[in-house]
């Protein structure tokens, strides 16, 4: 099974409406939302994902974003799913120090929904929260970030439904400084034989959240995710010109031109995904899609890449 956690960001929203329908179709497939804002245009695109093409985790007390410290995914985000609650989790980050008391009113507030609690600490009240989680069915999957749990207290849970997560990608200060490849996470081919019933990252973005924009960058680059002999790479192909923030399109081609020289170098496994497909598209008619294009784009092709992989 594979999880892709994704920050509830415009092109990751995007990236979600546009995934490929043999995923969309598939038990295999449950996307995590975070949500980080609730700006116009992602009300628009939640009210699309409460149209019910496919099932999701909305994490209800985001960590990072404009609603850390607030009621806004409750009282905004949810009432746009009303077509499609039957499809939605309701997804809870643990904080290390939160009584367990309270961790239990947020779950069981929600009688009608499947829940995921997401484990980015190793939790205080361990004995306790195992002892809820083994008598409450409504508990559907326990999410463990690798990066941030102890490999005991992963065990110590209940076998059924346990995911790993960790962030694959290497994140650099600048785009210029990213090199032509990086080493990613291979979970997506371990998981099964180390116990665990799925997989989950951060795409081709990382889980360091920028809550700001930093404008245009020097540099374009585009990061691909490969898999080639039997594991899995994250490829960088940069701009010639890192000279200055202007001229974002002509940049991209440039960019854009070595990709197209690496995909047709040889066939590769997930090399005709719907990401890539675009990415060849947009070289074919010289098309600009923005930077936050790029980046969707990117996730499209990663997200079904490692749904194939995982399956």
């Amino acid at each position: 099974m594979y999880m892709p956690y994704l920050r509830g960001k415009k092109f990751e929203l995007l990236a979600l409406l546009e995934t490929n329908e043999r995923l969309v179709q598939s038990e295999s497939f449950l996307p995590i939302i975070e949500p980080v804002n609730t700006s116009g245009e992602n009300l628009e695109t939640y009210k699309l994902l409460g149209e019910g093409r496919f099932p999701f985790v909305l994490i209800i007390n985001p960590k990072v974003g404009n609603h850390t410290q607030d009621n806004e995914v409750e009282n905004t985000i949810l009432p746009l799913l009303s077509g499609n609650l039957n499809n939605v989790y309701i997804g809870i980050i643990l904080d290390k120090d939160e009584p367990i008391s309270k961790i239990i009113n947020i779950l069981t507030g929600y009688t009608n929904f499947k829940k995921v609690i997401i484990h980015n600490t190793n939790y205080k009240d361990q004995d306790e929260l195992i002892e809820f989680i083994e008598n409450d069915e409504s508990i559907e999957y326990n999410i463990f970030d690798e990066d941030e749990t102890m490999p005991n207290y992963r065990i110590s849970f209940p076998a059924n439904k346990k995911i790993i997560l960790r962030d694959g990608f290497v994140k650099h200060k600048t785009n210029k400084d990213y090199p032509q490849e990086d080493y990613y996470c291979q979970n997506v081919f371990l998981y099964k034989q180390q116990g665990y019933y799925g997989c989950s990252d951060f795409l081709s973005v990382g889980k360091k959240y920028n809550n700001g924009r930093s404008g245009n960058p020097h540099a374009v680059v585009i990061h691909y995710t490969v898999t080639e002999n039997g594991e899995n790479k994250m490829f960088h192909f940069l701009s010639d010109r890192k000279d200055g923030p202007s001229n974002q399109a002509g940049k991209y081609l440039e960019a854009l031109n070595h990709l197209i020289d690496f995909l047709n170098s040889g066939r590769r496994f997930g090399d005709n995904t719907d990401g890539t497909n675009e990415f060849r598209s947009n070289h074919k008619s010289e098309y600009f899609p923005g930077l936050g294009g790029i980046k969707k784009i990117s996730m499209k092709h990663h997200i079904e890449l490692l749904f194939e992989l995982a399956k």
